[in-house]
């Protein structure tokens, strides 16, 4: 009977806090903390919070319970975010601005009801991610970005992720938070890595520093008309960014040939369509590889994009700089370019005092292109000549949007504009036009061993155009015309000279020439014999062929006179003075030439070197009518341009020939 007894007492005792046992703590949001029956408070440790993105807080509250509950509460008192029972721990709440908040938190448990803790989030203010430019300098890279509200921020580089060689602490310039810093003292083609923190938020990006002024091997990206499309341009930089992570040499430079956006002096569509950080491929390349953009057409005023890309501008917005063996003139086509115009000399100036082996000329309308826009006739007056004088290989441009190579007089113009803009169908039968395509792309040139290697490719990676060149094609030029005199039954001979910069191996033609006339495709000697039936004058026109499309033809009128009288040998006496071209030349060691005298005379044919210094006497002594021949030893002499001049009576004439070793 006492063990019912007491079992009832024990009943009656523990029945009244039976609610209490199994009451939990309560966060309802009205008041701050825990309320409810057998709510206790112990600050050991039992909640703990983590920040997460989008002013995310996971709170975890430690131990074993079906339920937890929780709540954020700001410096003011105020619950800001609650939920008051859920079986799922850790929890997610969610406040509505940066700040510090107090983080309540518990679960049933009678010696531990529930904790606190506190917690800080920050917003990240980033608005323009981290990007590059390269200010021309081998040793430098510039990192730019833009906030969203002033704050300082820290910058730490290295060539490893432990950003080891150097920190700096950045405030803004201009107004309108932007952020930027020169990092120097690089070492050529070295990988760096580098990241800007500000609060707690850390962006990341890497650079290889520029070449070494004396290498000889390049490889660059080269497109542009992004404009109103990032989701394209997004995808042709994923593909950008595959190149450069299987061959780490293209992690160097983007020659951008402008349009970033459709409206250039709108801060939002720099926001939206260029610097959105959502895009995240664009962000990569960005933070990863320098742009050098000329001025396009939707850059509007241009305020904003130099605002944003400041480059070392001689004026207006063009420029140049050297990178490894290639030298790059950015035209700017919204400041005159025209003659006399401050830019067209500055870029004759340019390109002529460089000395990089290799050179480009970008811009954005081209002056040759497949349809869209017209093609742009300063390209083509003032530019084009320019590139032919001074050996510019490509010519890159955009504002059409499509891919499209012409090729005028050894000179490709390159059309890029498949960054993401609307796409145009290019017309194949324009003038100069090599091919094209209706394909969003971006472009690869690698300049190795003395050969450059382009490729237009597409985002899936397709192959829409490739080439490759020794470099700019100078043409040939005919130096000298041949002799216009002949006479029936004489034998007429002429040796053609041409001079070609490149050093190709010329070929010799004749376009238009009389029957008898001949002309030795290897060397250009001109040589027949006139007969009865020739008398008179007749065109005779030459051509010279370096073999990769540069030529040039001369014309010239040929008089062919009738016989006036023969020597012993049935050759035609001169009825005048005359000094022949040497044959062959240039020469080594020894050469022919040839003159004529039309009545007898003292001669003298000597050889001087360019100092003026006689270096032999071939002739010196009483001659008859008629023509020579004399053979000009030069074995015991050193390579060079030498001169020989022929005197006879009052005839006195000189030419140059070549002893080439």
């Amino acid at each position: 009977m006492k063990k019912i007894f007491y079992f009832f007492v024990l009943i009656l005792i523990f029945f009244p806090l039976t609610p209490l046992l199994l009451s939990e703590p309560s966060f309802n949001g009205s008041n701050p903390g825990c309320s409810g029956s057998g709510c206790h408070t112990f600050n050991d440790g039992t909640v703990s919070a983590t920040i997460l993105n989008n002013f995310q807080v996971q709170v975890t509250v430690s131990g074993t319970s079906s339920k937890v509950g929780g709540e954020l509460v700001d410096d003011n008192g105020i619950v800001v975010a609650v939920i008051n029972s859920t079986s799922t721990n850790p929890f997610i709440l969610t406040v509505p601005s940066a700040g510090s908040y107090t983080v309540n938190a518990g679960y049933k448990n009678p010696s531990k009801r529930w904790d606190s803790t506190s917690v800080v989030i920050s917003v990240d203010l980033m608005r323009k991610a981290p990007y590059l430019i390269y200010p021309g300098n081998v040793s430098e890279m510039q990192v730019l970005w833009q906030l969203i509200s002033t704050a300082t921020c820290t910058i730490d580089w290295g060539t490893d992720t432990l950003y080891t060689l150097g920190s700096a602490q950045t405030n803004e310039y201009g107004n309108d938070h932007q952020h930027t810093y020169s990092i120097q003292n690089l070492t050529p083609s070295t990988l760096y890595y580098y990241r800007v923190i500000q609060n707690q938020f850390v962006h990341k990006g890497s650079f290889r520093s520029a070449p070494d002024t004396n290498e000889t091997n390049i490889k660059f990206f080269a497109y542009g008309d992004t404009r109103s499309n990032p989701d394209i341009n997004n995808q042709v930089s994923a593909t950008m960014i595959e190149t450069y992570l299987a061959d780490e040499d293209f992690q160097s430079v983007v020659i951008f040939v402008g349009d970033f956006v459709y409206d250039g002096d709108l801060e939002s569509q720099w926001d939206s369509q260029f610097f959105d950080q959502s895009y995240t491929n664009i962000q990569k390349m960005l933070s990863t590889v320098p742009y050098q953009s000329c001025m396009g057409n939707h850059e509007e005023s241009g305020v904003l994009f130099m605002k944003y890309f400041p480059y070392p501008f001689v004026a207006g917005r063009y420029w140049s700089f050297d990178y490894g063996p290639a030298h790059f003139a950015v035209v700017d086509q919204y400041t005159s370019y025209s003659p006399g115009s401050s830019q067209l000399t500055w870029l004759e100036n340019d390109l002529a005092y460089t000395t990089k082996p290799w050179k480009f000329v970008y811009l954005h309308e081209p002056g040759w292109s497949a349809g869209g826009h017209s093609n742009n006739t300063g390209v083509q007056n003032y530019i084009q000549p320019l590139c032919e004088q001074y050996g510019i290989p490509i010519v890159f441009g955009g504002h059409n949007h499509y891919y499209a190579r012409a090729e005028v007089n050894g000179v490709q113009h390159i059309t890029t504009g498949g960054g993401g803009a609307p796409l145009y169908a290019p017309i194949l039968s324009y003038p100069n036009i090599v091919t094209a395509a209706q394909a969003h792309h971006f472009c690869t040139i690698t300049i190795q061993d003395g050969l450059l290697s382009f490729r237009a490719i597409k985002p899936d990676g397709t192959v829409i155009d490739s080439f490759t060149t020794a470099g700019y094609n100078f043409p040939p030029v005919i130096t000298s015309l041949p002799d216009t005199n002949a006479t029936v039954f004489s034998f007429y001979e002429y040796q053609l000279i041409a001079e070609d910069n490149n050093g190709d191996t010329l070929t010799y033609s004749l376009v238009t020439a009389p029957s008898w006339m001949s002309i030795d495709s290897t060397n250009g000697l001109i040589e027949g014999v006139p007969g009865i039936y020739s008398v008179g004058d007749t065109v005779v026109t030459v051509k010279v062929d370096d073999g990769y499309g540069g030529t040039d033809t001369q014309t010239y009128i040929l008089h062919v006179h009738p016989e006036v009288g023969v020597d012993s040998e049935n050759q035609l006496i001169p009825q005048q003075y005359a000094l022949y071209q040497n044959y062959p030349n240039p020469f080594n060691p020894s050469t022919k030439i040839k003159f004529q005298i039309p009545e007898n005379s003292f001669v003298t044919l000597k050889v001087y070197d360019v100092l003026g210094n006689e270096v032999a006497t071939l002739v010196n002594q009483e001659k008859p009518i008629g023509s020579y021949n004399v053979e000009f030893d030069a074995s015991s002499l050193p390579s060079g341009i030498y001169l020989y001049q022929l005197q006879a009576g009052n005839y006195f004439e000189t030419k140059k020939m070549i002893l080439l070793k």
